[in-house]
């Protein structure tokens, strides 16, 4: 279906929209199948790193890191989207992420070392800036995820 490239954000929205047919549940565990074979050890020596979520949206995401060595792979993932959505699907969207962000702080600066991480599920790149408050807009992670209420981003394995 998508050989050759990356789904996008459209692929993703249309799949997302058709949700109940469960093609998109197919393409998710097998993009995440896919990283996992291809950064076995990551996922088999890699450190669990908690990433703290900041801003008006904060109660509704988690994230998280795995780090081992040159690899690392962040995870932010919405949560009670009912409540933050206002019991309306149709609310769901970027917006509703505006001044929340993933912060790089104390317990995640290794990963600030790492700059450059490609959306694993859309390809979209994304830059961490390396600053000791180094943070990440959900909002902006969010628009280019296709309408995902998760990101998975894989770092690129050379530091900046």
């Amino acid at each position: 279906l998508y050989e050759g490239r990356w789904p996008g954000a459209d692929d993703w929205r249309t799949l997302n929209a058709q949700a109940a047919d469960g093609r998109i549940k197919q393409l998710v565990t097998w993009r995440l199948l896919r990283l996992r074979q291809e950064r076995s050890a990551l996922f088999r020596q890699g450190g669990y790193l908690p990433v703290v979520v900041e801003g008006p949206a904060a109660e509704h995401a988690v994230a998280f890191a795995r780090m081992h060595e040159r690899e690392a792979v962040l995870v932010v993932v919405a949560r009670l989207t009912w409540t933050l959505c206002g019991g309306e699907d149709a609310a769901w969207g970027p917006e509703l992420w505006r001044g929340t962000q993933a912060s790089l702080g104390a317990e995640a600066a290794p990963l600030r070392r790492l700059r450059r991480w490609r959306n694993w599920l859309t390809g979209e790149e994304t830059t961490i800036a390396g600053e000791d408050d180094a943070a990440l807009d959900l909002a902006a992670l969010f628009a280019g995820a296709g309408g995902l209420p998760f990101v998975v981003l894989v770092a690129d394995s050379e530091p900046i």
